[in-house]
């Protein structure tokens, strides 16, 4: 994924302010895979924020599902840019006029024009419904 789709997916999200300044601090140094590895003071110092209030907002990118972080002390972590998921809990994906997976078989197409090829967990979905509506 290339860090300007990620930035665009951001931008669109219902984050609060710090959280959405902290991805787009990573945005900002992430390499063509969509990672990057600064230093917590390092971000504190590109946001404005403190450290603990960055810290509390890439929770907040973590728990969206927006971030992965590999934390590798004592070295800096290493942070891997996630694309939003959909309201099912599946990133979207562009549906064709007749959807197949690899193997061949057809895929449902939901009302909203996505084509699925997985099956939904159902508890998560219910946790993301939960975080959303906290949150939103």
């Amino acid at each position: 994924m290339k860090p300007h789709q990620w930035q665009r997916a951001i931008r669109d999200m219902p984050l609060d302010k710090s959280a959405k300044t902290v991805a787009y601090a990573l945005a900002s140094r992430m390499n063509r895979a969509g990672c990057c590895w600064p230093g917590k003071a390092r971000l504190a110092a590109d946001t404005g924020y403190s450290v603990r209030t960055m810290d509390r907002a890439v929770r907040r990118l973590e728990q969206a599902g927006l971030v992965d972080v590999r934390r590798r002390p004592p070295a800096p972590n290493l942070y891997t840019a996630r694309l939003p998921r959909h309201h099912d809990g599946v990133t979207p994906s562009p549906v064709t006029d007749n959807p197949v997976t690899m193997t061949g078989e057809e895929l449902e197409v939901d009302s909203e024009g996505f084509a699925h090829a997985i099956q939904v967990d159902q508890a998560m979905l219910q946790l993301a419904r939960g975080w959303l509506a906290v949150h939103h």
